[in-house]
């Protein structure tokens, strides 16, 4: 298990290494030796490290450490997978706490079982073998004043060690909130504008729903209902509906602030409207559609004048937009001056009678 990189960062083990090397090559250990290193040209599984001129022993961990990263793995890019679709950043999955787990698991598992009460037994068991097969002594505790059942004993619990361990990371693993992720929260209760600021003689109450508009005549200009907090990285959720027809328009503002003395926002906007569902527009700024949904995808997935799935999913410059969770586009901002953080608003466009339905908003923090 000693190889000669390991040989060559730690050169006070030269002469031990020739000495295991020259006892293997005799035919190993005497049938009475403690048979609790047997087995050590198996690769040890721990980092080649050199503490104190003592290299790790080769230990019956193996077999768990090997089984905590496979399932750690196998479980945390699946999670990643899985918490990545829903709008979470690579790594903030249960891969992350496996990760952050192993951290805090191997901390500890040096600090117990490389004590130096340990590794001052393993130097003496290595070097009983030798001293036994040179000067035939076969009395353990005569060569060196140490009870040869207590450091038995002492390995037994040093595997008891390692099990337990092993067991708390993936405990951690299993157990960890995901991603560092707030709760999910509701943005609007369904009774009140609580938290809101906008023009309530175009934006109302109804069925538990902010309705912007009215089907009973034009509307003069676009208007907006905006939150009282900005937002920075988060994932939005909410229920939308459409009504008045194929000029009808709206939208759902992010990462917006309000025009001084004037009824305009300038931000990012989730679009709704006939040809323009799905796209992400520049509201006020550059007055452009940033990245147009596919018209064939829409209209696969879209229940015109029903209510509809909008998500919108905001970290770092990645923007990215779902209907009825499809996604429709996925945006980066190539410009680093563009606000990444802003007020969210919901929309009524001015122009034919309309009304923009929205219900069941909530927003997810995202770190």
């Amino acid at each position: 298990f000693m190889d000669t990189e390991w040989s060559n960062s730690c050169p006070d083990l030269a002469t031990e290494i020739q000495q295991i090397k020259l006892l293997r090559a005799e035919g190993g250990e005497d049938e009475g030796q403690d048979k609790s290193f047997k087995g050590q040209e198996k690769v040890s599984c721990l980092p080649k490290i050199c503490l104190g001129g003592v290299e790790p022993p080769p230990h019956p961990g193996c077999a768990g450490f090997y089984v905590f990263v496979f399932w750690c793995g196998q479980a945390g890019a699946r999670c990643n997978e899985a918490t990545t679709s829903r709008g979470y950043s690579t790594g903030d999955g249960l891969g992350y706490h496996c990760s952050a787990g192993w951290t805090g698991f191997g901390r500890s598992f040096f600090l117990q079982y490389l004590s130096p009460t340990r590794l001052h037994h393993f130097r003496q068991d290595r070097q009983l073998s030798f001293e036994k097969k040179q000067k035939g002594t076969a009395n353990k505790a005569k060569l060196f004043d140490y009870d040869t059942n207590n450091s038995t004993q002492d390995h037994l619990n040093d595997k008891i060690t390692i099990v337990k361990y092993l067991i708390y990371g993936i405990l951690f693993c299993v157990f960890s909130d995901l991603g560092g992720a707030e709760k999910e929260k509701t943005l609007f209760n369904g009774k009140t504008f609580q938290g809101w600021e906008g023009n309530q003689k175009i934006f109302r109450i109804e069925q538990g729903a902010i309705v912007g508009g009215t089907l009973k005549e034009k509307i003069a200009r676009n208007e907006f209902l905006c939150t009282k907090k900005t937002y920075k990285n988060f994932i939005l959720k909410l229920e939308v509906k459409l009504l008045g027809g194929p000029k009808a328009n709206a939208g759902i503002q992010i990462r917006t602030k309000r025009i001084p003395n004037h009824h305009e926002v300038i931000g990012y906007q989730a679009d709704m409207g006939k040809g323009w569902w799905g796209s992400l527009y520049d509201e006020s700024r550059r007055r452009t559609v940033l990245s147009k949904a596919d018209p064939a995808v829409i209209e696969k997935i879209l229940k015109p004048d029903q209510w509809n799935r909008y998500e919108i999913r905001c970290e770092g410059k990645r923007i990215r937009l779902f209907i009825n969770g499809t996604q429709t586009i996925d945006y980066t901002e190539p410009d680093p001056t563009i606000p990444v953080e802003g007020v969210i608003a919901v929309q009524i466009h001015g122009g034919p009678p309309s009304e923009a339905w929205y219900r069941n908003i909530r927003l997810t923090q995202l770190p």
